[in-house]
């Protein structure tokens, strides 16, 4: 069988928004991973202030993002963060959906090592210039940098896969199977 991730990832989307049962699947697993919540801490005090400010900056929130990043990370395999610093030193995430996302530009010698991000093309912007990865030898806070996490990733792979995908075509038979038997 061919994998066509751009198809697999627009139907693992589909069940989650149209299914109850793919929808619980991904409940589920954010509770099990988040389950009350994350909290990050430091025995520095100017880095522990500085996690504190982040955590719950109101342009942050991540005590409900982190939740909001692994529904993302099960529905689509895929985490692409956008981390912006303002001026004054202050770091934003940001999510962009795997479903925009191209191609992973990565280095020659090695595709772990991503070097760009290429978005789909849109009818606002035709011809989207690449987003560039994080390079910790280059820690600017002149533009934004995405980083990428991948799950179910088959070896040697980029991308990763959602975790519906071995379910679609099962969520989607059980689906049938209780709309007949309601009939």
């Amino acid at each position: 069988y061919t994998y066509d991730r751009t198809d697999v990832l627009e139907q693992s989307l589909k069940a989650w928004r149209t299914n109850p049962l793919a929808r619980r699947i991904i409940e589920v697993t954010s509770q099990y991973v988040v389950g009350g919540g994350l909290s990050v801490n430091s025995n520095h005090e100017y880095a522990a202030g500085f996690l504190r400010h982040f955590w719950t900056h109101r342009l942050n929130r991540m005590s409900t993002r982190s939740i909001e990043m692994c529904d993302e990370l099960s529905r689509s395999g895929n985490l692409f963060v956008v981390i912006s610093t303002d001026a004054s030193g202050m770091s934003y995430i940001r999510l962009i959906p795997a479903s925009n996302i191209d191609e992973i530009v990565s280095r020659n010698n090695d595709i772990e090592q991503p070097l760009a991000f290429k978005l789909k093309s849109s009818l606002e912007d035709l011809d989207p210039k690449p987003l560039p990865a994080y390079d910790p030898n280059n820690d600017a806070i002149d533009f934004p940098v995405v980083l990428h996490y991948a799950i179910n990733r088959p070896a040697g792979a980029q991308w990763g896969e959602p975790d519906l995908a071995p379910l679609l075509k099962w969520l989607s038979r059980y689906s049938n199977w209780l709309e007949d038997r309601a009939r």
